[in-house]
């Protein structure tokens, strides 16, 4: 498993609300997977590719949106 909180500076995708807000990155070896779990639940995702990474992120509970 792989876990970070990374700061939000330079990350794709809407701004926070405050430029303190962190990323929370989860690791998974199946990210199509998860999505399609997100998705019955009306969870829009932003998918991205990093380079070293394909990524996707999600409004929080708070409405803040990546």
């Amino acid at each position: 498993m792989h876990f970070a909180i990374h700061p939000s500076e330079g990350w794709p995708g809407e701004a926070t609300k405050t430029a303190q807000s962190p990323v929370l990155a989860l690791m998974t070896d199946d990210l199509s997977a998860i999505v399609e779990k997100l998705k019955p639940h009306g969870i829009d995702v932003v998918a991205s590719d990093h380079g070293f990474a394909h990524v996707i992120a999600f409004q929080d509970p708070d409405g803040n949106h990546p």
